[in-house]
């Protein structure tokens, strides 16, 4: 496996649990990036991550997700992620969770997010979206513009995402209805990602069909994806084609997340 992604496990902030999969005075072991992990909560609510040579990771709680830091070299951490305002509100509805576990890499997802006409003929999408990208340290961002089939017909819509290392992405769809997906993708190893989808819909607009749709979709192109991701190859120097996507702009922001 390791012959596929002849890359490291990338530094960052990753999703370990669901702040309510811990209570207090509680443990929970895990086991990512490698490593046998102990994620417990005092009684007094405070989360510490430890791991049996280094005895204590960075953990931070956020979002209703318990994040730990990770960095081939032990740093300490150089960014945060962002508190979203619509987890916190009280218009917004908890989490619809989704979970995968992918043989595969972080930057194999990446590079998959970029790459505009598989949005075409994978996922059957009406057309080649238009993207926008802007690399910023840590942060990428990017707007598509699509067109989706819903209940009331075709809609047009906006996709803003907002990946935060390789760990945290934030995608906020609107002009369909609003909905907001916090996707988390954890490794387990060198070879396999822990994926975890929440979403989060105005509470006006869940549980009507064009919402549920706009979930199921997303989630219907994930499977899709996966069988891909477990069966291809990274390659140094992939030919590249007429609307395959900036992936040599993301390669190069990826570096940086690599010692």
């Amino acid at each position: 496996m390791r012959e596929r992604f002849p890359l490291p496990i990338p530094n960052g902030w990753f999703q370990v649990a669901y702040a309510d999969e811990l209570v207090p005075g509680s443990v929970l072991p895990l086991r990512y990036f490698g490593k046998d992990l102990m994620l417990s909560r005092s009684p007094s609510g405070s989360v510490e991550l430890t791991d049996a040579a280094e005895r204590q990771m960075p953990a931070a709680e956020g979002n209703r997700i318990i994040w730990a830091w990770y960095h081939a070299t032990g740093a300490d951490p150089s960014w945060h992620v962002p508190e979203l305002a619509e987890v916190a509100s009280d218009d917004w509805t908890g989490f619809e969770r989704h979970r995968w576990t992918v043989r595969t890499h972080n930057q194999e997802i990446g590079e998959n997010a970029v790459d505009r006409a598989h949005f075409r003929y994978v996922h059957g999408t009406a057309e080649v979206p238009e993207s926008e990208l802007e690399l910023d340290g840590h942060i990428r961002r990017a707007v598509q513009h699509v067109r989706m089939s819903t209940p009331r017909g075709e809609v047009q819509g906006q996709i803003r995402v907002e990946a935060h290392g390789m760990g945290c992405t934030i995608t906020r769809f609107t002009g369909i209805c609003e909905t907001v997906l916090l996707l988390s993708h954890t490794p387990i190893d060198r070879s396999r990602v822990d994926s975890r989808f929440s979403f989060t819909q105005k509470k006006s607009d869940a549980g009507s069909g064009v919402a549920a749709a706009v979930v199921r979709e997303v989630v219907r192109q994930m499977n899709q994806d996966i069988p891909i991701w477990e069966h291809k190859k990274y390659l140094e120097r992939p030919m590249l084609c007429d609307g395959d996507g900036p992936i040599p702009e993301y390669r190069k922001w990826a570096r940086q997340f690599y010692c």
